[in-house]
C-alpha cells in the first residue's frame, strides 16, 4: 500500500530557507499589528516588580513561576536601548518573540514529517494565525512562552519515536523543554503523557524507551521543576509545608470559582476550542474594520470551519495511507490532547486561552489529513483546500478581531 513519504533529513541549507521565509512573514505580520487594547491580566503581570505593590508574592506567581521574572529581565534589557519605555511593550515583545519561535519550531516538525514545503508552510501558518495563539502573541499574557516550550517538547518527542532510534541527548532535551513549559505555566504538567507515550512507542523497544525515560527524562524534568520552586518558596519565607502548599496550589483553593460541574461545561469547552481557532462573535465590532460587513466575517469563519472539517473527515477515511512516522506523531498528538481536554473541560471551561496547546495536535491532524489524500483522485486537493481554509481563517481573525486590539487603546 503506498504511503506518504516522510523522507530523510535534508541539508541544513535546504531547510533554512523555508523556515527563514516563514519567520520573516509571520514576524512581519505580528509586528505590524501590535495590540494596544491589552488583556486585563497583562497589566498585572507587566507591572509586577519586586518593589511594587504585592511584592514578591505577585512577582513569583505559583502558576507561571518564571514568566514575570523573564519579562522583567527583558524589560531591563529593552530600557538600555529605550529608557522609559512602558513595561507593557517589553512584555509584548517577549510574547511576540516566543510565539514566533513556536511557529518556526512547529514548521520544522511538520516539514521533517512530510518533506513537502507548501504543506508544511500552510500548516504552520494555520497554527500561527489561529485566533487564540495570534491574539496572545501580540498582547501581554503568559501563554506564548509556555506554548513555545510545549511545541519544542512535542517536536523532541516526535524525534524520539522516529526511525532511526534516538539516543539519550534527545530525552535530556525533552526533559528540559517539558520542565520549562511547566515553569511558565503549571498546567503543563499535563504534557507528561507525551514522553510516556513516546517511551512506550519507542522504535528501539518499549523496555529501552522506558529506560531512557527513567534514566534521563525524569531526573532532568524533576530537577528543573522542583529546584526553582523550592528556591522561591524559601525566598518567600515559607517555613511550614502548609504555607508552601497553600501558595503552590493557589487556584486550587478557589475551586468553587473555576471548577465546572454541570452538564453545560461540555458546551463551554467546545466553544473554547472553537475560540482557540476562530475569533468569537463578541470581538467582532464595526469600529475594528467598518469596510467589512458582519455577514462577510461570518461567512469567512464558516468557510474556514467547513473546509477544515471536511479535510479532517477525508483524512480520517484515508488514514491507512499515512506513513508509520505520521501515525506515531499523531499518537503523540492524542497523548497531548486527551489530558488537556479532560482537565480543561471541567476547569474554567470558558477560558479559551487554556486550549492554546490544542493548536499543536489540531494543525498536525489537519496537515496529516491533507497529506493522506495523496495518492488518490484527490491527491492535488489537500494542499489547496487547507490553504483556502487558512486564508479564510486569517482574514476573519484579522478583520474581525486583531484590528480591534490595534485600533483601540486602553
Amino acid at each position: 500500500m503506498p504511503s506518504v513519504s516522510t523522507g530523510t533529513n535534508g541539508s541544513s541549507r535546504g531547510s533554512l530557507l523555508p523556515a527563514s521565509v516563514l519567520a520573516l512573514l509571520v514576524g512581519a505580520i505580528y509586528l505590524a499589528f501590535p495590540a494596544r487594547l491589552y488583556f486585563g491580566e497583562g497589566f498585572k503581570w507587566a507591572l509586577s516588580e519586586p518593589a511594587n505593590t504585592g511584592g514578591l508574592f505577585r512577582f513569583f506567581h505559583p502558576h507561571h513561576l518564571l514568566y514575570n521574572p523573564l519579562g522583567y529581565l527583558v524589560h531591563q534589557l529593552v530600557t538600555l536601548v529605550r529608557p522609559g519605555i512602558s513595561p507593557m511593550i517589553s512584555f509584548r515583545l517577549l510574547d511576540t518573540i516566543a510565539g514566533l519561535g513556536g511557529v518556526v519550531v512547529f514548521h520544522g516538525l511538520v516539514r521533517r514529517l512530510w518533506r513537502r514545503e507548501w504543506l508544511a508552510g500552510i500548516t504552520a501558518a494555520g497554527f500561527a494565525f489561529s485566533w487564540g495563539f495570534w491574539s496572545h502573541c501580540i498582547n501581554v499574557e503568559v501563554y506564548p512562552v509556555s506554548v513555545f516550550f510545549l511545541v519544542l517538547g512535542f517536536s523532541l518527542a516526535a524525534r524520539a519515536v522516529r526511525e532511526p532510534v534516538s539516543g539519550p541527548r534527545v530525552w535530556i532535551a525533552l526533559g528540559l523543554a517539558a520542565g520549562a513549559s511547566a515553569l511558565f505555566h503549571q498546567s503543563n504538567v499535563l504534557f507528561l503523557a507525551v514522553p510516556l507515550v513516546a517511551a512506550l512507542g519507542y522504535p528501539g523497544g518499549r523496555r529501552t524507551g522506558l529506560q531512557l525515560l527513567c534514566r534521563f527524562f525524569i531526573p532532568v524534568y524533576a530537577a528543573l521543576t522542583v529546584l526553582p520552586y523550592l528556591a522561591v518558596m524559601l525566598h518567600l519565607g515559607f517555613r511550614r509545608p502548609d504555607q508552601a502548599l497553600t501558595w503552590l496550589f493557589l487556584y486550587g483553593h478557589q475551586a468553587d470559582t473555576y471548577l465546572g460541574t454541570d452538564p453545560s461545561v461540555v458546551f463551554h469547552a467546545l466553544v473554547s476550542f472553537g475560540r482557540m481557532l476562530l475569533l468569537p462573535s463578541s470581538y467582532t465590532v464595526p469600529s475594528a474594520l467598518p469596510l467589512v460587513p458582519p455577514l462577510i466575517l461570518l461567512s469567512l469563519k464558516w468557510l474556514a470551519a467547513l473546509l477544515l472539517g471536511l479535510l479532517l473527515l477525508a483524512g480520517t477515511l484515508r488514514a491507512r495511507h499515512l506513513s508509520r512516522n505520521c501515525v506515531r506523531c499523531l499518537g503523540l498528538a492524542a497523548a497531548l490532547a486527551v489530558p488537556y481536554v479532560l482537565f480543561f473541560t471541567f476547569w474554567d471551561p470558558g477560558g479559551y486561552f487554556f486550549w492554546l496547546p490544542l493548536g499543536i495536535p489540531f494543525w498536525l491532524a489537519a496537515g496529516c489529513s491533507a497529506a493522506a489524500l495523496s495518492p488518490g483522485p484527490l491527491s492535488r486537493a489537500g494542499v489547496p483546500v487547507l490553504g483556502l481554509a487558512v486564508l479564510a481563517l486569517f482574514a476573519a481573525n484579522l478583520a474581525g478581531g486583531i484590528l480591534q486590539f490595534v485600533l483601540n487603546q486602553m
